[in-house]
């Protein structure tokens, strides 16, 4: 049986479902083919068979991914506290997910919606940002920053004062035909922490858990009625907002950014820049140079405080309409 999905502005089309994508009828058009296999991977695939490596980043646990290259393909080895390691081959077109016994399928899951799927979309030569984007009206904004920003927490409670989610922590950014940069929906989900669920006012599950060994989990973005609330196609990205690092003792502030420090932030926070090459990068490079050209990009400053992220963000939304 086939399990349709739409995500990142793709057609998937999986031997599992897919939790929290958004369901999908379009079985005409498949864009990515994912299959599931219920093989341990060191049983398929071998560090020989033609794999070059790549990209080595991890020196431990989920400390990030091992690349094995081939032409036109990618493989990526996450690695897990169990002891094991999770493999994707990845082309433009299709995921191939090996998922030792002692892991959790929910946990392929989360690689699968996140990373994995960031990469069909680079191989596709489709540029990315780490950055999580919500909508206010027929505009966009992204909150762009590194692991541990605060992306997700901050859109938890922006969704919370009333904007809509367009995706959690990877942008898809296309060029429309009008000439303006758009991002594509991902999925209607946030990734919380106990602590940020319970400020945004949002129910905190163990069943719903990101990563079994982690402290988040999936938080529904829509309460009610989210094929009709959640944007079924892309939205045109008006701004970026830097998160620094959060300080103690600081007040909130929002600032412009020059067109050179843009540019270097907008190419620090590509997503999975590990598989980039030089025609990827020019993508890059290209769709970057015109947001920061515009004049897109704002700094932000904010305390290590939760109790002060509602006035942040109230402060974020009325910069943004101004």
């Amino acid at each position: 049986m086939r399990h349709l999905h739409r995500a990142y502005g793709l057609n998937i089309s999986s031997n599992r479902h897919v939790p929290y994508l958004t369901e999908s009828d379009d079985a005409a058009s498949v864009d990515v083919l994912v299959v599931f296999h219920d093989i341990d991977p060191s049983e398929v695939i071998s560090a020989g068979d033609g794999w070059g490596f790549g990209f080595p980043t991890s020196n431990g646990p989920l400390v990030g991914v091992d690349v094995f290259d081939r032409p036109k393909q990618h493989k990526l080895r996450f690695y897990h506290p169990a002891g094991e390691f999770l493999e994707f081959v990845v082309s433009a077109g299709t995921v191939d997910v090996f998922v030792p016994d002692g892991i959790a399928q929910g946990d392929a899951v989360s690689f699968l919606i996140g990373p994995v799927l960031a990469v069909v979309c680079r191989m596709r030569q489709i540029p990315c940002l780490h950055a999580s984007v919500l909508t206010i009206d027929d505009r966009a904004f992204a909150l762009m920053g590194g692991k541990g920003a605060g992306k997700s927490t901050t859109a938890a409670m922006l969704r919370t004062m009333g904007a809509g989610l367009l995706t959690d922590d990877v942008a898809v950014m296309h060029r429309g035909g009008d000439g303006h940069i758009s991002v594509q929906p991902g999925y209607p989900h946030m990734r919380l922490t106990h602590d940020a669920a319970r400020i945004c006012h949002r129910s905190f599950s163990q069943d719903s858990l990101v990563l079994s060994t982690g402290a988040k989990c999936y938080v529904p973005a829509y309460s009610d009625d989210v094929a009709s609330r959640f944007p079924t196609g892309p939205v045109h990205l008006d701004r970026v907002y830097l998160l620094s690092t959060r300080e103690p003792a600081i007040e909130c502030s929002i600032e412009t950014v020059d067109h050179a420090q843009a540019l270097r932030e907008l190419n620090r926070h590509a997503y999975v820049r590990y598989v980039t090459n030089e025609s990827i990068r020019k993508k890059d490079f290209e769709l970057f140079a015109d947001l920061a050209r515009l004049g897109s990009v704002r700094a932000t400053n904010r305390p290590d405080d939760l109790a002060m992220l509602e006035l942040f963000c109230e402060q974020l939304l009325q910069e943004f309409a101004g």
